[in-house]
């Protein structure tokens, strides 16, 4: 563990910043499928995470530290790659069930055939922001530093078709334990944070740009945590067209599904 001053400024800020808006999420819902566990051997996850400090993540980190995932019968590992693009190729290549992902990636991997379909949104930032082009450094004015403006991305998670079929269960148990986690709002996250923050010791002072969004630590509005608007995702194809980075059929109506998140699916 370390300090609670040790933690990565971009994700403190961004919590603190994200504390006013937080809300309290019920346990149960009406009509919610709740996922019945056993008192036998948890079942082992692997979710693959971004390779730098991301505070998208947070909830995820908390589930575990707090004992959501246990208490759903999981053994859930979450793995920092250093190299940037083995989230999802690690999933691709069957050695993950879950990756954090940008959907712009997610959407361009499809249309190269990849069997890639995000499960739950992570970032209050939409699904259909594209970060601009990194700025043009800033002209050094005297006595000052040059600084960059950072852009932001919305960051989701990514499962493959054969995991969906076979490991839906665990899937479904993920993602609302880690809502469950989150139920107290930012003010609650100290867990979370302080562990997602050990786990990227080499990215604790590094600035990444574009930079994960504002991480989602509530419902938005009356659906769960985790849920992804199909509008955005449509919205997210537009404008991927308009400028040529998406071509073939891919569509972004079948390039997500809601239905593990709480109080979704049959």
């Amino acid at each position: 563990m370390v300090a609670a001053a040790r933690i990565p400024t971009v994700i403190a800020r961004t919590l603190n910043a994200a504390a006013g808006a937080a809300m309290a999420l019920g346990l149960s819902a009406c009509g919610e499928r709740v996922e019945q566990t056993t008192t036998g051997q948890a079942e082992s996850a692997t979710v693959v995470l971004a390779g730098k400090a991301s505070p998208a993540e947070v909830c995820l980190y908390q589930a575990r530290q707090t004992g959501a995932f246990a208490a759903a019968g999981l053994n859930v590992s979450l793995v920092v790659p250093s190299n940037p693009a083995a989230p999802l190729e690690m999933l691709g290549n069957k050695t993950a069930d879950l990756a954090e992902a940008e959907p712009q990636k997610l959407l361009t991997d499809r249309a190269g055939g990849a069997p890639f379909l995000s499960v739950a949104l992570l970032t209050t930032t939409p699904i259909s922001h594209l970060p601009e082009p990194t700025a043009k450094p800033v002209k050094r004015a005297r006595g000052k530093k040059a600084s960059v403006p950072l852009q932001v991305s919305p960051m989701i998670l990514a499962a493959t078709r054969e995991t969906i079929g076979t490991k839906g269960s665990v899937l479904r148990r993920i993602l609302q334990a880690a809502g469950r986690a989150c139920a107290g709002g930012a003010s609650t996250l100290k867990p979370g944070l302080t562990a997602a923050a050990a786990s990227h010791p080499a990215s604790a002072g590094a600035a990444r740009n574009p930079r994960p969004g504002p991480p989602l630590t509530t419902p938005r509005g009356s659906h769960p945590w985790g849920w992804q608007p199909p509008t955005e995702w449509k919205s997210l194809e537009a404008q991927l067209r308009s400028t040529g980075k998406l071509t073939g059929p891919v569509s972004a109506n079948t390039a997500f599904t809601n239905e593990f998140l709480a109080g979704q699916g049959a």
